[in-house]
Parts: C-alpha cells; structure tokens; sequence
C-alpha cells in the first residue's frame, strides 16, 4: 500500500474559505452604518440636543433673574445703610449742640454765683465779674492778680474812711497826745511816721502794747 504525504503547511488554496473573514468585516462595517445613519437615532440626538439647550436656557434666565435680585437688594442695603449712616451723624450732631448747651447754661450759673460771692465781699460789679470768669475758667493767676488788687483797694477805702471818722489828736498841755490803742492800731504808715516823728515816747509806749 503506497504512503500518502499530507503536508500541513500548504497554503489554503479553497477560494470560499479565503474570502470568509472578508465577507464578514465588511458586513459589521455595513451594519455599523447603517445604525450611524438610523433616522431613529438622529431624531433622538437632535431632541437631546433641543432638551438641553432648553435647559440650558432655563438656568441662565434663572441666574440672571438672581443676578437682578441680588443687585437690587445691594442697592437697596446701600441706601439704607447711608440713611442710617446720615440718620447717626445727625443724632450725634445733636449730642453735642446738647452738651454744649448744658455747659454753657452750666458755666452762665456758676459764674452767676461766684459773681455775686465776689459782690457780697465788696468788689465792685466790674471786678466782680472778672473774679467770677477768671474762677470759671481755671485763670488763678487771674483770679489772685483780682484779689490783690481788691484788698489794697479795699484797704485804701478803710483807711480814708478810718482818717475821716477819727477823733484828731491833740496835744496837752505838757505835750502830751491822747491816742488809743485802736486808733493807733487802725493807723495808716504816714500816720504812724508822723507821730514817731513828733511823739516818739507815745509811738513808742503804744507800739510795745
């Protein structure tokens, strides 16, 4: 019995069997298209497409509505806020023309009752006025140049009034004066140099008393 050689290796020479894999991409290919060009499908991506840009739409109209309310309520805030603002400075306005006028009514008192203290120890309306304003406002040096010039005022007037009302001193007829201890007390410097000067022993017994 002859051997038969069978070799594997030889190409596949059947034109049916070469042409199968062919045959069939080209037949995905063409279902593949025809899907991509299915009128169905294109319908349903264009109403996608409308849905969303109705959407769309919505949510801009929606912002720009929020956009609109927000503005006018930042407005709004803004003028209330500068109302406020205006509506505070003018109550602190207020405030102080308060405050002011409570311490000028304040200062108008006090100087009314200093200057009728002042009046009340003898100073006259003019100085007492100026003794009443220079205490107010806190001017001591004001307020003592016053007073000094007050009392040397004031002592001046005692003394005219003292050399006025006294009894004039006499000498006797040994030469000697009749002077009191008041009187000599009550004496002025020009009084006391002229009775040094003309009755030394009298100056001298009432000045040791």
């Amino acid at each position: 019995m002859a051997e038969v050689n069978i070799n594997t290796n030889e190409p596949n020479t059947d034109p049916a069997q070469n042409q199968t894999e062919p045959v069939n991409q080209t037949a995905n290919e063409t279902d593949n298209n025809e899907s991509a060009n299915d009128p169905q499908d294109v319908a349903e991506l264009v109403k996608r497409i409308a849905e969303l840009e109705v959407t769309n739409k919505r949510y801009k109209a929606s912002i720009d509505k929020s956009r609109s309310e927000n503005k006018k309520l930042t407005e709004q805030l803004r003028a209330r806020m500068s109302v406020d603002e205006q509506a505070e400075i003018d109550r602190k306005e207020a405030e102080e023309e308060q405050k002011e006028y409570i311490k000028s009514l304040e200062n108008f008192v006090n100087v009314a009752k200093a200057r009728a203290r002042y009046a009340l120890q003898g100073m006259d309306p003019e100085m007492a006025e100026q003794a009443a304003e220079a205490e107010i406002s806190g001017d001591m040096d004001a307020l003592a140049s016053i007073q000094k010039k007050y009392t040397e005022q004031a002592l001046k007037k005692a003394e005219a009034e003292w050399i006025k009302s006294r009894p004039q001193v006499s000498a006797g007829g040994n030469g000697s004066v009749n002077v009191t201890q008041e009187q000599f007390n009550a004496m002025g410097i020009q009084e006391r140099t002229k009775l040094f000067r003309e009755h030394p022993d009298v100056y001298n017994a009432l000045l040791k008393k």
